[in-house]
């Protein structure tokens, strides 16, 4: 198993902003990751045939798109793009928060899950929340859909 050490860069500094985005980034991949398997574990829990088709794998869809939208942020340097993937995760931890309400109401699943679930997203969004904050929008490319065009430029 590799130690925590294993994943920092090799010439790591904290006064450097973009190590401090690096671990803000790091920080969120993991919590996605543990959603992502609680969430494997809650769709275990759900009754065969599931009381509304579809719906686990809707909730694994969504709790794998945090990963890999995350992934693909750490890619991108654009402001533009980096807010369009924070959108998109945004509307699947949303997507998450709906379907663990779905399952309370409707009594199927594991109810130790319902509300464990929900504290998993809410400290995803707390982690989120301070990682935006870290984008550059002076770091842009147009953004040829106009839907987050920079107000700096």
């Amino acid at each position: 198993m590799p130690h925590d050490d294993d994943f920092l860069p090799e010439n790591f500094s904290f006064d450097d902003h973009e190590d401090v985005e690096y671990l803000k980034h790091r920080a969120l991949f993991e919590k996605a990751q543990e959603l992502a398997h609680l969430t494997q574990a809650f769709v275990q829990s759900l009754p065969e045939p599931p009381e509304i088709p579809l719906l686990g794998e809707m909730m694994l869809e969504n709790s794998y798109v945090l990963s890999a939208k995350l992934a693909a942020s750490r890619a991108v340097p654009y402001y533009s793009r980096r807010m369009e993937l924070a959108v998109l995760i945004k509307v699947a931890a949303e997507g998450l928060l709906t379907q663990t309400s779905t399952c309370r109401m409707l009594s199927i699943g594991a109810p130790e899950y319902w509300q464990l679930l929900r504290d998993e997203v809410e400290q995803f969004r707390l982690l989120f929340v301070a990682w935006v904050q870290d984008f550059d929008p002076t770091t842009d490319a147009e953004d040829e859909w106009g839907l987050f065009s920079n107000p700096l430029r």
